[in-house]
């Protein structure tokens, strides 16, 4: 076995940090609290060094973004831990429309997602994301309008059959010269609609 350690700061959430790092990361072999730092030792012949402190760094990333959540501050969830969480692809761009039409800030930079929004909200809503794009056809809408249904699907708790039905018999859809349906209103316009 071949130990190596990595320290990190982790002011008042040392305990919490401590704890999801032994749930989701194998091959520590002792991790610390000596005031407001963790100290983990690992094995090298586990799991990388590289990786090891990336995971480390996701989960630290991601507690301070829970706790900034609720106290209205912004802070980056890296996607790829995201990913992780919910045991599959994240849809970044549903998933920001869906922040911000629940009236949160929500933008997307270098693999992060930076919202005010909290840690379990943002996984919810990237479940509930996942759930309806697995839902909505690709070869009958264009892009843009596959991106509204999957956010209006997962905003109304609704199937993505459901919410094209409603939409459809609203009058939103407009053909295109394809075949495939396209909506020309913004996402606002079309929620105030349902």
């Amino acid at each position: 076995m071949v130990k190596k350690s990595y320290t990190i700061s982790c002011g008042n959430k040392c305990s919490e940090i401590l704890e999801k790092i032994s749930e989701e990361i194998p091959g520590i072999y002792s991790a610390t609290i000596d005031g407001g730092v963790i100290k983990v030792v690992f094995d090298d012949n586990y799991i990388g060094a590289r990786e090891a402190i990336e995971l480390i760094k996701e989960i630290v990333r991601s507690t301070r973004l829970s706790s900034a959540g609720s106290r209205g501050l912004t802070a980056k969830l890296s996607i790829r831990h995201l990913q992780r969480i919910i045991g599959g692809p994240v849809h970044i761009e549903p998933l920001l429309d869906l922040l911000r039409l629940r009236g949160y800030r929500a933008s997307s930079t270098g693999g992060y997602i930076e919202t005010n929004a909290g840690l379990e909200e943002v996984v919810d809503m990237a479940m509930a994301i996942s759930r309806c794009a697995n839902e909505t056809p690709k070869e009958l809408l264009t892009p843009r309008a596959r991106r509204i249904v999957i956010t209006l699907c997962a905003d109304s708790d609704a199937s993505a059959e459901h919410v094209i039905g409603f939409l459809e018999s609203r009058g939103v859809f407009t053909k295109n010269p394809d075949g495939r349906l396209d909506i020309s209103r913004s996402i606002d316009e079309i929620r105030n609609i349902l």
